[in-house]
């Protein structure tokens, strides 16, 4: 079938262009070739507000069990997370607290487990695990988690930073987490939730005590640059609240945040690791573009959410089949397809661009945005068996340097400036991969 979202496009031009990553200037710095990430501070009704919820609300310096509280980094549907410095060995951490309810610190304790056995052949790729506890104030008891201390997320970093990636830390940001989505995966793990708000840049020694010690409560500044062709970026896979192992016995599964979302989460009971693949093709596309692939929210007028995910799914990719999605098919949905099996979408009467042209844009070549497109394409297969996996995708052209070396090797770096040495001109050899 050929697809939309390749090169040749069927819709009439328009002036309207899509984001290029790291392009918007809102909240935005650029200085000494720094990566400056703006923080937004809450007020006051929104403290009470989140206090209701049932969040641990501290303030810095507040202790919980042997770790003070330095800095806010971050909150979540789920908790909050805090840099942490232990009181005696003076390490820092980052710290997850989880919400009080007790559904959620079950999540909490869900995700310690799987941590736990990832953590016992540690991924240089997957965020590091250190220790978990149960912390117990005003009579609310919260799950804590402490991990190794990472850098800004990578959503912040195409939408906030004011810096444009460069191909090759695309490259190189892709194949490092393909090869942590290739680990989990053959350890029958299903993530769920792969979003850019999910992928952490891990930051220097210097960076964490600089993190530490600013008093700047607007910003965070790491040294790091993307926009370098060479630069030593390590990208890591965080937040496992909503993953499972495939030999789980559950009665119904998570679903993936609306728009990384399979189609096969909404249309069958059957979750397998290629809702993963899935995920990932839409936070590829969204490092290029610098923006969302399904854009659900921009077609409120249509009422119902599925209509509007599977509308742009038709639009972009083709055709939706029935026959794609037998097993383990919802009944409920057997109106939304017609007497050929196709599915039955409303018409979108606008230009959204092809993924070759978004490449363009980006400023690809054209045999790499050719290469790009081809790429892309694979991860929205909508038969399961058809689409790609982490394995597979790791060895594709558009993730090799002039078709034959790795943009990046399988990384064992603790910091960004660790030497990767020999290891950058290895590839990895797969079953099927001939001598």
């Amino acid at each position: 079938m050929a697809s939309k979202i390749s090169k040749v496009s069927t819709q009439p031009s328009s002036s309207t262009q899509p984001n290029v990553s790291g392009s918007s200037d809102y909240n935005s710095h650029e200085e000494n070739n720094q990566l400056v990430i703006t923080t937004k501070r809450k007020t006051k009704s929104r403290e009470e507000d989140d206090e209701r919820r049932g969040f641990l609300c501290v303030k810095p310096g507040h202790h919980v069990n042997d770790y003070e509280l330095i800095k806010n980094l971050g909150q979540g549907s789920y908790g909050t997370v805090w840099l942490t410095k232990h009181t005696e060995a003076e390490t820092y951490t980052a710290m997850k607290i989880s919400r009080s309810s007790e559904f959620l610190r079950r999540l909490a304790r869900r995700e310690i487990t799987i941590l736990e056995d990832l953590d016992s052949l540690p991924h240089p790729n997957i965020v590091k695990f250190l220790d978990s506890f149960i912390w117990e104030e005003n009579r609310l008891e919260h799950v804590v988690m402490t991990f190794e201390v990472l850098g800004p997320d990578l959503k912040s970093v195409i939408s906030n930073s004011g810096q444009k990636l460069h191909l090759e830390v695309v490259k190189s940001i892709t194949r490092q987490l393909l090869e942590a989505i290739s680990y989990m995966h053959n350890l029958n793990y299903v993530h769920v939730d792969i979003k850019a708000s999910n992928v952490m840049l891990a930051i220097s020694k210097n960076d964490i005590k600089n993190l530490a010690s600013s008093q700047d409560m607007t910003c965070n500044r790491y040294d790091i640059n993307v926009t370098r062709a060479d630069a030593r970026i390590v990208a890591k896979l965080a937040d496992f609240g909503l993953a499972f192992n495939m030999d789980e016995n559950l009665n119904s599964y998570p679903q993936s945040n609306c728009i990384f979302r399979a189609p096969e989460q909404i249309l069958t009971t059957r979750v397998t690791t290629a809702v993963d693949m899935w995920s990932f093709g839409c936070l590829i596309h969204q490092i290029v573009a610098g923006s969302n692939l399904f854009a659900c929210k921009k077609y409120n007028s249509i009422p119902d959410h599925n209509s509007r995910h599977f509308m742009l799914m038709d639009h972009l990719l083709g055709p939706i089949k029935q026959a794609d999605f037998q097993e383990g098919f919802r009944e409920k949905f057997a109106n939304k397809f017609d007497e050929n099996g196709n599915m039955t979408v409303p018409v979108i009467d606008e230009f959204l661009p092809t993924c070759y042209e978004t490449a363009i844009q980006f400023g690809m070549t054209d045999e790499e945005a050719e290469e790009y497109s081809d790429f892309l394409v694979l991860f929205f297969k909508y038969n399961t068996a058809e689409r790609i996996t982490a394995d597979a995708a790791i060895r594709h052209n558009f993730l090799r340097s002039n078709g034959d070396t790795p943009a990046v090797p399988h990384l064992s770096l603790e910091y960004p400036e660790t030497d990767i040495g020999e290891e950058s001109n290895k590839v990895i050899p797969l079953p099927g991969d001939k001598e």
